[in-house]
């Protein structure tokens, strides 16, 4: 990462890069401009931080899998009523479009969360818990305590 940053510092004092930029900032707001080596590794150690979404965490399959937690609808195994909707039933990290790979997701298995929470909740034993579950937004359903 050292040299990552020495290469950038050179391309962009060179050729047409060089009328695009007007400087470098420094990543800690009023510091220094990390010089040497050393200075720069550390300053790296203190401020770089990953953009990834955890994803692949939640494998996918029978009950009987033993790495499997969740079946193809994202239901958690052994617990009543929990759903895992997000990144991690991907069975690899996306590279690109994660946002529209999450949303076919959702849509995909909203439905059978939504069956399962009404299925569940059938025979409420609070009406104003049953008045909250039927709020739905066009394919997602949106349920506050029940």
């Amino acid at each position: 990462m050292v040299e990552a940053v020495k290469l950038s510092r050179a391309l962009v004092q060179e050729g047409p890069l060089q009328a695009l930029v007007i400087g470098e900032v420094p990543m800690v707001k009023g510091g220094t401009l990390a010089e040497t080596d050393q200075q720069i590794a550390e300053e790296q150690r203190k401020t770089v931080k990953s953009n990834l979404h955890l994803s692949a965490t939640a494998p996918m399959g029978n009950e009987s899998d033993p790495i499997a937690v969740v079946d193809a609808c994202g239901k958690v195994f052994g617990i009543a009523g929990l759903f895992v909707v997000d990144a991690s039933l991907f069975p690899d990290v996306p590279l690109l479009r994660r946002p529209i790979r999450m949303r076919s997701w959702r849509q995909n298995i909203s439905p059978a969360v939504f069956l399962a929470h009404r299925t569940r909740h059938s025979q409420p034993q609070d009406p104003k818990k049953e008045r909250l579950c039927e709020q739905v937004r066009g394919d997602e359903h949106v349920c506050f305590g029940c």
